[in-house]
């Protein structure tokens, strides 16, 4: 009678077994198959769901939202996948505002868009239809503006133009000297107000001088293309001993390294 009990209470617990380890079959069968479908959402679906989140920043007045994402080549078809950002790269910064331009995507479905902006370093007057406009400059000589005059921004003049657009890049030749004036601008501006004109010189093989008018004195000054603090800081140290002294100069010559002059009359 004894081993009868044992029996049934033995098959008992194996049935609670087999019915346990049942269920935990079912439960691991149904984990995997939620690991296995979020998955396939996360690497198969998502990638290719309609970009939701677009972010960008640094835009100029100039150009919209709806513009800027129109010229990165997004559609509401775009996705995580399709979205090319080397293209959209590119034809941001064939926008002549823009100078620079960093485009990322996050995963699953959003980007970014960062633009740097091209910003007036100078600028030029020229003669269009008899009438006198100035053109705007960044620092890499590209033209930002036309017609729109900067009253803070230095004069550059003896440029020459064969046609005129938004966009037009100076030759390589000049990029230099933008870029040390927009330098000049940022280090030290009071001193780049003190001139009224910065005028290029072609010679007669590759390369250009500079003269260089100050305000409110008949003196030029003629140096090479190294336009920086320290000759503007020698200029206006000769400016102040021809004064002290009544000297009536016509030009001085820096381009030496040591200062000659000629004086008027």
């Amino acid at each position: 009678m004894a081993d009868y009990s044992l029996y049934e209470n033995t098959e008992s617990q194996t049935e609670e077994y087999s019915a346990l380890e049942v269920w935990l079959k079912r439960i691991g069968i149904i984990l995997v198959a939620l690991v296995c479908g979020g998955l396939f959402w996360l690497c198969v679906i998502c990638p290719f769901l309609p970009l939701k989140d677009i972010e960008i920043s640094g835009l100029p007045r100039s150009i919209s939202y709806g513009e800027a994402i129109s010229a990165a080549g997004i559609t509401d078809a775009s996705s995580y996948i399709t979205f090319n950002v080397v293209n959209a790269k590119e034809n941001l910064e064939s926008l002549y505002q823009i100078e620079s331009a960093v485009v990322l995507k996050r995963y699953p479905d959003s980007a970014r868009i960062i633009v740097q902006t091209r910003k007036p370093a100078a600028q030029s007057l020229i003669s269009i239809d008899g009438a006198i406009t100035p053109l705007v400059f960044d620092r890499q000589g590209v033209i930002i503006g036309i017609g729109d005059a900067n009253a803070n921004l230095p004069i550059v003049s003896g440029l020459s133009f064969d046609k005129i657009y938004l966009g037009m890049q100076l030759p390589p030749l000049f990029e230099g000297l933008f870029e040390r004036i927009e330098n000049l601008q940022t280090v030290n501006p009071e001193l780049l107000a003190g001139i009224s004109e910065i005028r290029i010189i072609k010679k007669d093989y590759n390369g250009f001088d500079l003269l260089l008018y100050p305000i409110h004195d008949r003196v030029k000054f003629r140096v090479e293309n190294e336009l920086n603090e320290d000759v503007l800081k020698y200029m206006a140290l000769m400016l102040d001993v021809f004064k002290q002294n009544g000297m009536d100069v016509e030009e001085v010559d820096l381009r030496s390294g040591a200062a000659s002059y000629k004086m008027r009359g």
